[in-house]
C-alpha cells in the first residue's frame, strides 16, 4: 500500500528541485522514482514501459532486506547478532561437512551483516550458486582472516544469513519478510530467487514494487516504527545504519564512507543499493526517502545528482505552479520507443544469431513481414514478442515454466530491423538487430546471473 500523498510544497519541498533532477537524469535509464517527506509520498513516477504494479528485481538491496528480517528475528530472542552464526544453522545441512575449520565457529551474525566474516575478496562463485547445497562449499572454504578484522562485499555472509533465518524463524526467509517487516508497512508482495533447494538467496534476487520499497525506507528513517508499531528495535536501526569498522572517507565517493549492517554509508545519510542502479536512500538531516530502480552502470551519478538538485530544495520555498509542473512531467514520463522508419523487406524467415551476440539461449530469430512479431526460438521452443511500432507493447510469455514479462519496440530501418526487449521486472534490456551475420542480440547491461534471458524470469 502506497504511503499516503500530498505535493511537495506541503511539507517544505520545492518541488522545482525534483524537476531539476529529472532534467540532469535524463541521459540516464531510470525506471522508477519515488520520494518521501514527513512520511507522506511527494514524488511517485514510472517511465513508461515500467508501471507501479510491477514488482522489480533489487539485487543487493536485498541485503538490506534480510538484514532488517533477521533485526526482527534478533528482537525476539529466535537468535543473537553476537552468537556464532554455525548455532543458528540447520543441523541437517551441518551434517553433510566433514570438518569445518575452527575460524568458522567465531564468525557471528553480526559479522555476517557488516561483512567482516574474514573474508578479503568475494567468497562467491558459479558453483555455488549452482551446488544442491551451498552451506557444503560455503564451509568447505574457511575466510583467510580473523572475523571481525576486515570488510570484503561479498554475497557468502548473507546467504549464511538467510539460511539461519530460515532455520530460527521456521519459514523461508521471503515468508519473514513479508509477515515481519513488509505487512505492517501495508506491503506485501515480495518475491525472492532460490537456490536449487529453494532456500532464498538472501543477498539477491528480491523483487517487490516502488511504493513498497519506499516504505521500507521509511520505516528506516523512522527508526524501525511504523504507526504504532516498533517494527525493529531503534537502537538495531541507529547501529545498522553506523560503519562498523573505521574507513578513511574519501569525500567525492558514496562508496568510501564506511558499512553498516548491510547498509552503506554516504556523504548523505545512509542507503541500501543494488546493482544497476537500485536506491533505498535514507537522509535523515533532511527527512528523505528515496527510492530509485533503473538500468544503469555509473551508480555514483545518480547520487551526485540527488546531492547537487534535491537536497538544497529542502525547506526552500518553491515557485507558482512547480508542484503542478511536476505532476505534468511525472505523468508523462517514458523511455522513448524505437519505430518503423523504412518499408519492409521481403519476409526473411529465420535467422542465425550472429556470433558477436552476448545474449545466451537464444538459438534463432523469426521477424514477421511487417515486423510487428518477434520470435525468439529457444531449445526449439518459440517465444513470441508483440513488438509495438513507436510505442511499447507489453507480454508474459512462460518459458520453461516461468513467466518473463517483456515491453518492446522496433521495427524496419533503412539498416534493418532493430527490436528494443525489456525485462519490465528486472533492470535488463537487449536490442535485436539484424545484420549481414544473421541477428546480433546484445544486452545494455548483461545480468549478473548470466546472459540467457531466463534469469530474468519471475520465480
Amino acid at each position: 500500500m502506497p504511503l499516503p500523498t500530498t505535493d511537495p510544497s506541503q511539507v517544505d519541498l520545492d518541488a522545482q528541485g525534483v524537476l531539476d533532477f529529472l532534467d540532469a537524469a535524463a541521459h540516464l535509464d531510470l525506471h522508477s522514482i519515488a520520494i518521501a517527506r514527513g512520511g507522506r509520498a511527494v514524488v511517485r513516477g514510472w517511465w513508461v514501459p515500467y508501471a507501479p504494479e510491477r514488482r522489480h528485481l533489487l539485487y543487493s538491496v536485498s541485503k538490506s532486506v534480510t538484514a532488517t528480517t533477521v533485526a526482527t528475528l534478533a528482537a525476539e530472542g529466535l537468535l543473537g547478532l553476537d552468537d556464532p552464526v554455525l548455532t543458528h544453522l540447520p543441523p541437517a545441512a551441518l551434517a553433510g561437512v566433514p570438518e569445518i575449520a575452527d575460524v568458522w565457529h567465531r564468525v557471528t551474525v553480526r559479522h555476517c551483516l557488516t561483512m567482516t566474516v574474514g573474508h578479503t575478496a568475494e567468497a562467491w562463485s558459479a558453483p555455488l550458486r549452482d551446488a544442491d547445497e551451498p552451506l557444503h562449499a560455503i564451509l568447505a572454504s574457511p575466510p583467510d582472516a580473523g572475523p571481525g578484522t576486515v570488510f570484503a562485499y561479498n554475497q557468502v555472509a548473507t546467504y549464511l544469513l538467510s539460511r539461519a533465518a530460515e532455520h530460527r524463524g521456521g519459514a523461508p526467509l521471503d515468508v519473514l519478510a513479508r509477515e515481519r517487516v513488509l505487512a505492517p508497512l501495508g506491503a506485501s508482495d515480495l518475491v525472492w530467487e532460490t537456490d536449487r533447494a529453494g532456500h532464498p538467496w538472501g543477498f539477491s534476487g528480491a523483487r517487490m514494487r516502488t511504493d513498497d520499497l519506499l516504505s521500507l525506507t521509511q520505516l528506516w528513517l523512522d527508526g524501525g516504527r511504523s504507526g504504532d508499531r516498533q517494527v525493529v528495535p531503534a537502537a538495531w536501526v541507529e547501529e545498522a545504519s553506523a560503519p562498523y569498522l573505521p574507513v578513511e572517507a574519501d569525500e567525492d565517493s558514496d562508496w568510501a564512507q564506511g558499512y553498516g549492517q548491510s547498509f552503506w554509508n554516504a556523504r548523505h545519510g545512509y542507503r541500501a543499493d543494488g546493482a544497476y542502479g537500485q536506491y533505498g536512500i535514507v537522509l535523515p538531516e533532511h527527512g528523505l526517502a528515496v527510492a530509485i530502480t533503473s538500468e544503469i552502470s555509473e551508480m555514483q551519478e545518480v547520487l551526485d545528482l540527488l546531492w547537487q538538485h534535491l537536497l538544497p530544495a529542502v525547506g526552500r520555498a518553491g515557485a507558482p505552479g512547480a508542484d503542478e509542473r511536476l505532476r505534468t512531467r511525472l505523468a508523462a514520463l517514458s523511455i522513448p520507443p524505437l519505430g518503423v522508419t523504412a518499408d519492409a523487406p521481403q519476409p526473411r524467415g529465420s535467422l542465425a544469431i550472429d556470433p558477436a551476440s552476448d545474449v545466451t539461449g537464444v538459438h534463432g530469430v523469426q521477424i514477421d513481414a511487417d515486423g510487428a512479431t518477434l520470435t525468439l526460438v529457444r531449445d526449439g521452443e518459440p517465444i513470441q514478442v508483440e513488438v509495438g511500432d513507436g510505442t511499447w507493447l507489453t507480454a508474459t510469455p512462460t518459458v520453461d515454466g516461468r513467466s518473463l514479462p517483456v515491453a518492446a519496440s522496433g521495427g524496419w530501418t533503412e539498416s534493418g530491423y532493430v527490436a528494443e526487449i525489456r525485462m519490465v521486472e528486472t533492470p535488463h534490456s537487449f536490442r535485436v538487430a539484424t545484420g549481414p551475420s544473421g541477428a546480433l542480440l546484445s544486452w545494455r547491461l548483461a545480468p549478473l546471473g548470466g546472459g540467457d534471458p531466463l534469469v530474468c524470469a519471475t520465480p
